[in-house]
């Protein structure tokens, strides 16, 4: 498969440009060009200090980092957040910190994945609703939840917890949720 050729300016002198860690990854690493500090709850702008100019027929989009989602409670809040085309400005990751204590991001450390992928451009054709109504599926307007959750535990099992039901912690098993062994010793 050819790969597509992105063209890059670093705007900042800190820049590092995107890297793979791996050579079979999909998402290249963005990095930081300065020190953040994230309260509780903020949602602060995070400068790469990179513009690019994709080929035609190809958008980038920002993804969160996983390993700093799941240990440090960063991610990026719209994402995929969707880099179109056209645009040359420099590149910045929206990120949230969705834990209760300060998290912190140092200059030079990955922020975000950068994938590049082609796209589509649809054409929206207005119809009436008539004809809308006829192009009706099994799922319809059914939306948010409403193909049912399964693997949910019975009521009966729910009466036994220590903590009563939450559907979080409902789709994990106990002891990973109080991360305990079977005998509540700490793992």
């Amino acid at each position: 498969m050819m790969r597509p050729i992105v063209k890059i300016v670093r705007t900042s002198g800190d820049a590092h440009i995107p890297s793979y860690a791996h050579s079979t990854d999909s998402g290249a690493d963005l990095f930081s060009t300065h020190d953040v500090c994230l309260a509780p709850g903020e949602t602060v702008l995070i400068h790469t200090g990179i513009s690019i100019a994709l080929p035609e027929g190809y958008e980038a989009q920002i993804r969160s980092k996983s390993g700093r989602a799941l240990k440090e409670s960063l991610f990026v809040l719209n994402s995929p957040g969707t880099i179109d085309n056209g645009y040359r400005g420099e590149i910045c990751v929206i990120m949230h910190n969705s834990d209760n204590i300060r998290q912190y991001v140092v200059q030079g450390e990955k922020v975000a994945q950068l994938v590049i992928t082609p796209y589509v451009q649809a054409t929206f054709a207005e119809v009436g609703r008539n004809e809308f109504d006829r192009l009706d599926t099994a799922r319809g307007d059914g939306g948010f939840g409403s193909t049912g959750l399964s693997g949910l535990p019975s009521m009966e099992d729910v009466q036994t917890w220590p903590f009563g039901y939450d559907p979080v912690v409902a789709r994990y098993p106990i002891t990973e949720v109080l991360n305990v062994g079977p005998l509540g010793v700490g793992v």
